[in-house]
């Protein structure tokens, strides 16, 4: 085939498309098989072959700095070959570098029988053969790529949270393809901690104390604020005995996304999901995470339900790694959205004003919310709904056929947790424009 062109693509968040770059277009070939490899390198030409492309790229070197994520993601040398499949250009990639990840940790600390490690508070130091400083993507790690099948020396030094200064000296193979994962500790003594309303919760499973100063890593790995310690039934038995966490991250969705409703599927009474219409049962439930699984079991390729479609974008995005001892997020049910109101809100519930079968008032919910995430370094913006001082938050319970319960703030100081009555908020239904809700997730552990 004459003419073989080096075309970079570019995906785009909001309309989850590749876009080609430049004046190439991309010719459609059945019979053909189509070279892709990352990152993109303008010097590549007339490569034939997979073997080609890969001799092309042999002098490829991992950045030296791996701190952002740019710089960590282009040092993500991969390579593979892609045929059409109707209109779809399918593509298998291989990772051609080798993945590092370290677990920098402090004292070990036991509460009950929860159990972690502290996060590390600032990398000191990091030598990695050519890498001198690696990428924290928020997850309890820190990550960087080398060469394969070359023995390098690593160095790293940090402190913890306990004013130590470990630091390690290891000489590591890494395999083409494969990754390491390894845990640093420093070896120390157990010490016991009390777990407490407000907390913060990091995503390495570790506890901070909500009057502690948060350094710059325990924000970025900070997961978000623990508003009850009375997990339900249900949720024990799923191993989560602990608490509840309210997430600190509000997500970026595509457009196509933030704007839907909680679902189109008018006057339809979900067969999985209890209607709560009354201010005791409703308190009380605190299944969010059965009623988020019971509509994605239902509605997961079913895009009228936007409240499953957000859930769903925010758990890609913000996944629950492998033996994390948390559950995914999910979708506060009323009960939950009740706790984070007392716990991090301040209300006394028990005598905030019952209204239209939930509650509603005048509160400091709002700003006390938003200044507890801010000292973790989480949001609380919530510009949405028919004006920038009026917000409307997810719940995953249903009240009737017609109408969700919804968790509501406006300017003013005004609360209200409510089966969205449509005299309270207009047409207030599920698939109304009013329903449009931003997604606040929570977790068990």
């Amino acid at each position: 085939m004459d003419g073989i062109n080096n075309i970079p693509f570019t995906y785009d968040i909001n309309t989850q498309q590749w876009a080609t770059e430049g004046t190439h277009p991309l010719y459609a070939y059945d019979d053909a098989t189509y070279l892709v490899y990352y990152p993109y390198d303008a010097t590549i030409t007339d490569a034939v072959s997979e073997a080609d492309l890969a001799g092309k790229l042999n002098s490829f070197i991992p950045n030296t700095d791996q701190s952002t994520r740019e710089n960590f993601t282009a040092s993500d040398l991969m390579i593979g070959t892609g045929t059409l499949s109707g209109t779809e250009l399918k593509v298998t990639l291989q990772h051609c570098m080798s993945l590092i990840v370290l677990c920098p940790q402090g004292n070990k600390y036991i509460a009950g029988d929860y159990e972690y490690h502290s996060l590390y508070t600032s990398i000191t130091s990091l030598q990695a053969g050519n890498v001198t400083a690696g990428y924290e993507p928020g997850d309890g790690t820190l990550r960087f790529i080398l060469p394969p099948s070359v023995a390098t020396d690593i160095t790293l030094a940090y402190t913890t949270a306990e004013s130590r200064t470990p630091s390690y000296t290891l000489t590591i193979t890494p395999t083409k393809g494969k990754y390491s994962k390894i845990n640093l500790t420093t070896g120390s003594g157990t010490l016991p901690y009390t777990i407490a309303l407000g907390d913060r919760y990091l995503a390495n499973g570790a506890i901070v104390s909500k009057d502690a100063t948060m350094p710059d890593s325990w924000k970025k790995n900070c997961l978000g604020l623990i508003f009850s310690l009375t997990p339900s039934d249900t949720d024990q038995d799923h191993g989560w005995t602990h608490g509840y966490v309210m997430a600190a991250k509000e997500e970026n969705f595509p457009n196509d996304i933030i704007t839907k409703c909680w679902s189109t599927n008018s006057n339809y009474d979900e067969p999985t999901l209890t209607n709560y219409t009354d201010p005791a049962s409703s308190s009380a439930n605190k299944e969010g995470y059965t009623e988020t699984e019971a509509l994605i079991a239902s509605y997961a390729s079913d895009d009228r339900y936007g409240v499953v479609q957000q859930i769903l974008y925010y758990r890609k995005h913000n996944p629950c790694p492998d033996g994390a001892p948390y559950s995914p997020w999910y979708v506060p049910s009323c009960g939950q959205w009740y706790d984070i109101l007392t716990n991090l809100g301040g209300i006394n519930m028990e005598s905030y004003p019952n209204y239209m079968g939930g509650w509603g008032g005048i509160s400091g919910a709002r700003t006390a919310i938003g200044t507890k995430m801010n000292a973790v370094g989480g949001t609380f913006n919530l510009n949405s709904g028919s004006g920038t001082s009026r917000a409307f938050l997810h719940c995953s319970s249903e009240s009737s056929a017609t109408h969700n319960w919804s968790m509501r703030f406006d300017g003013g100081g005004n609360t209200f947790l409510t089966p969205l009555a449509k005299d309270l908020i207009g047409d207030g239904n599920k698939n109304s424009d009013y329903g449009r809700k931003f997604l606040r997730p929570v977790l068990a552990f």
